[in-house]
C-alpha cells in the first residue's frame, strides 16, 4: 500500500505521487479498519496518535522543523479528495513519518492574488477623478516600502552575525495582507485602477498585488474567471511584458505579446514545448472577442533598481489579433497584438527610454540651454532647459555645493568623535551608530530607511572609508538633475532617472543665518529664504510601528536623538545650488531630513532632501516648506517667500 497518514487527524498522502482517486480511498478504508479493529483504542485515543502505514518510517524532526506547518501541508495536499475522511482535529503527532525529499511540494504556499468578490469596469475619468483613491495607493506603497527597507536592514544585521537572507518585499507583502492593508483586496477592476496613473513605477512585483494593479505574483497575466463576469468565460484584464519570452515584440503604442507557459525556466528559459489554450492564454483570446481593455505594464532592467527590475504601468491597450505561430525555439506559441488606446498620457516606458539616451548623449536633449550650471562644481551635470517661453535662464546666483557660512561659531569635532571601522561601519561596535539609536540610518544600497529627527553620519575622525555606508550625503550628487521651465512659466527641478524612495537628492545650501536676523535679510528681492523654523519633522516616513509587534515602535521611539532646534534660515539667494528651484508642495514627493557630519552642533545641521515616494523621470520634484504665509498661492507658484511676508518669529 501506499504511504498514508493520519497527521492531526487528517488522512493524507506522503509519498508515491502516481496514486489515483481509487487507490487512495481503498487504502484510507484498510487504513481505519485497521485503526479500529486492531488497536482498538478510543475515540478520544485517535485524537492523541498518528498512524502510519507504507514505507519510509522514521524520524521527521530534522527533516521538517514546524509541525504544524506539516500538519497543514500535508492535510491541504488532499483536500480536493472529497471521500477521504477526516478523523479528528487537534491531535499532537507522536508517530511521526519520513517525508519526501521535494518537501517544497507539500509546503503550504501563501496565495497572493487578489480575492475574487467583486468586478468593476471603470474608466480613465472616474479612476482618476477621485484624489482620495491616489492618496490610498500612496500610503499603502510606502507602508509596503517602509517594511521592506525595515526587514532588508534586519537581514543585513542577522548577515553580521552569521544569519541567512530572505526575501523581505514578499515578506511585507504577506504581512501588509495578514494585516488587511492590501488595497482594492475586494474588487477586480477592468480597465483602470483608481488611484494608480499611467506612468508610476514600482521595483517589485509584489507591489503590483498590494494595490491591485495586478493579482498574480509571478504569472505574466492576469485575468477573471469565468464564474466571476458577466459573459461567462475568462478574461484578461491586465498582462505584465518583461522579455521573458523571446518571441515578444514590443513597439510602444503597438505590442506583440507571446501568451504563458512552454517555457523552461530551470535551464535556457527558452520555449521547451507547445503553448496550450487554457488559463491566461484563453482569457487574452475572449478579452478581445469582448474587447476588453487590458492593463500594460512594463519591466525594464535597472542596475540601480534592488530588484534589478523597474516595473512601468504603461496604460490601457486592446487585443487585436491573436494567433498560434512556431516560435523561434520551434515549438507553437500564443501571439496577441495589442494596440494602445488613444488620449493617455505618454508611455512611461518610452520616458525612461528617453532620458536614458539624453544621459549618454547630451547633444539629443531637447531645447538644452545650458549644459552644466553647477561648472563642474557637481559631480553630474545640473542641466537647463526651457520649452514654455523665451526666458534664457533664472536670474544669477553662485553656485555652491555646501552651506557657504554661518553667522556663530560651532561646536567642532575632536579625535575622541569618530568610531573605528576600519572596513566600514556596521550595527553593532560601530560608534556612530550608536548615536543614531544603536542603527545605521541607511541600508547597504544607501537608500533612508526611515525618517529620523536627526542623523549622525561619519566624520573625518572616523575611520571608515568614503565608501562607508554612513556617509551617503557627503558623497553629493549622484543623481541627474535638471532645472526646467514648467507650465506656469517658473523655475522647477525634475530628474532624469527614477528615484526609489530614500533616495538621497541634494543639500539645501546657501548663507545660513540665526532667525532673530530674520527682518534684517528679507527685504523686496528675498526669494529662496527657507525657514526652518516650519520645518516638518518627517519622522513619521518610514516608521512601521503601527503594522509591527509593541516591541518594535519601542525600538523606534528610543532610536531617534534629540529633534534639534532649528533657529536658522538659509538664504539661497545669492549663493545656492539646483535645491533653490525645487518648488512647495503640500503633497510633496520629496522629504527633509536633518544631518552632522562635518561638526556636532544641532543648531545647524545640514538640511538634505530625500525621495518620499518612488518618483518616475521627468516629474517635478517638490517638498513641503512647512507653514506657508497667508498670502502663499499654490496654484500661482508664489511659493518661494516664506519669510519675508511673516512678523519676526518670538525666540
Amino acid at each position: 500500500m501506499a504511504a498514508l497518514a493520519i497527521v492531526g487527524g487528517n488522512i493524507a498522502r506522503v509519498a508515491e505521487s502516481t496514486l489515483n482517486r481509487s487507490e487512495i480511498s481503498a487504502g484510507v478504508i484498510a487504513l481505519k479498519a485497521d485503526y479500529e479493529n486492531q488497536l482498538q483504542v478510543t475515540p478520544e485515543a485517535k485524537m492523541q496518535r498518528a498512524i502510519v502505514l507504507g514505507q519510509k518510517v522514521s524520524s521527521i524532526n530534522t527533516q521538517v522543523p514546524n509541525i504544524d506547518q506539516l500538519r497543514s501541508a500535508l492535510a491541504m495536499n488532499l483536500s480536493r479528495f472529497k471521500d477521504l475522511t477526516v478523523l479528528g482535529t487537534g491531535s499532537m503527532l507522536q508517530t511521526p513519518c519520513n517525508f519526501l525529499a521535494e518537501t517544497e511540494t507539500y509546503r503550504k504556499k501563501r496565495k497572493y492574488g487578489v480575492k475574487e468578490t467583486s468586478v468593476v469596469r471603470t474608466t480613465e475619468e472616474n479612476a482618476s477623478s477621485n484624489g482620495d483613491d491616489r492618496e490610498r495607493v500612496r500610503k499603502a506603497l510606502m507602508t509596503f516600502d517602509a517594511l521592506r527597507r525595515n526587514l532588508m536592514n534586519e537581514d543585513e544585521f542577522c548577515k553580521e552575525l552569521g544569519g541567512g537572507a530572505r526575501r523581505p518585499d514578499l515578506k511585507a507583502g504577506s504581512i501588509m495582507m495578514d494585516k488587511g492593508q492590501w488595497i482594492n483586496r475586494g474588487r477586480r477592476f477592468i480597465g483602470p485602477v483608481p488611484g494608480v496613473h499611467v506612468g508610476d513605477h514600482f521595483y517589485f512585483r509584489m507591489e503590483l498585488c498590494v494595490i491591485g494593479l495586478h493579482g498574480p505574483s509571478q504569472a505574466g497575466i492576469d485575468f477573471i474567471t469565468a464564474k466571476n463576469n458577466q459573459w461567462n468565460e475568462p478574461v484578461a484584464i491586465s498582462i505584465i511584458s518583461s522579455g521573458g519570452y523571446e518571441d515578444d515584440d514590443d513597439g510602444g503604442d503597438v505590442l506583440i505579446y507571446t501568451g504563458q507557459g512552454g517555457n523552461n525556466y530551470i535551464a535556457d528559459k527558452k520555449q521547451s514545448f507547445d503553448q496550450k489554450l487554457e488559463r491566461g492564454n484563453l482569457a487574452l483570446e475572449r478579452s478581445m472577442h469582448y474587447g476588453v481593455e487590458i492593463r500594460v505594464i512594463r519591466g525594464v532592467k535597472d542596475n540601480m533598481s534592488p530588484s534589478g527590475k523597474i516595473y512601468i504601468y504603461d496604460g490601457l491597450y486592446k487585443v487585436e489579433q491573436s494567433w498560434l505561430d512556431k516560435g523561434r525555439s520551434g515549438c507553437g506559441v500564443f501571439k496577441y497584438k495589442l494596440h494602445r488606446i488613444p488620449g493617455q498620457p505618454e508611455i512611461g516606458s518610452a520616458i525612461l527610454k528617453n532620458t536614458r539616451v539624453w544621459k549618454a548623449q547630451p547633444q539629443s536633449i531637447p531645447d538644452l540651454l545650458h549644459p552644466d550650471i553647477s561648472l563642474r562644481i557637481e559631480k553630474l551635470p545640473v542641466r537647463l532647459s526651457n520649452n514654455v517661453d523665451n526666458e534664457k535662464g533664472p536670474p544669477h546666483f553662485e553656485y555652491t555645493s555646501k552651506p557657504l557660512r554661518y553667522q556663530n561659531s560651532l561646536v567642532q569635532l575632536d579625535s575622541s568623535e569618530g568610531c573605528m571601522c576600519v572596513g566600514g561601519c556596521g550595527l553593532v561596535y560601530c560608534l556612530c551608530a550608536q548615536r543614531n539609536g544603536k542603527q545605521i540610518p541607511y541600508n547597504s544600497n544607501g537608500i533612508l530607511i526611515k525618517g529620523k529627527s536627526l542623523i549622525y553620519e561619519c566624520n573625518e575622525q572616523c575611520r571608515c572609508p568614503p565608501s562607508c555606508r554612513n556617509r551617503v550625503t557627503q558623497r553629493g550628487l549622484n543623481v541627474h538633475l535638471e532645472i526646467f521651465r514648467t507650465s506656469d512659466k517658473r523655475w522647477g527641478v525634475r530628474s532624469w532617472d527614477p528615484l526609489a524612495a530614500g533616495t538621497f537628492i541634494a543639500e539645501y545650501t546657501g548663507q545660513v543665518f540665526p532667525i532673530e536676523e530674520q527682518a534684517a535679510i528679507c527685504n523686496s528681492d528675498s526669494e529662496y529664504i527657507l525657514n526652518l523654523k516650519h520645518a516638518q519633522k518627517g519622522t513619521e516616513w518610514g516608521s512601521v510601528s503601527d503594522i509591527l509587534c509593541e516591541q518594535q515602535q519601542q525600538q523606534e521611539e528610543g532610536s531617534n536623538p534629540a529633534f534639534p532646534p532649528l533657529n536658522f534660515l538659509i538664504d539661497a539667494n545669492k549663493f545656492g545650488n539646483v535645491s533653490r528651484f525645487i518648488k512647495h508642495s503640500s503633497c510633496p514627493n520629496l522629504l527633509m531630513q536633518f544631518v552632522l557630519h562635518d561638526h556636532l552642533d544641532i543648531r545647524f545641521p545640514h538640511v538634505m532632501l530625500f525621495a518620499r515616494d518612488n518618483i518616475p523621470p521627468l516629474t517635478e520634484l517638490t517638498f513641503d516648506y512647512g507653514s506657508a504665509p497667508a498670502s502663499y498661492s499654490e496654484e500661482s507658484g508664489e511659493n518661494r517667500v516664506l519669510v519675508k511676508l511673516e512678523p519676526l518669529l518670538e525666540i
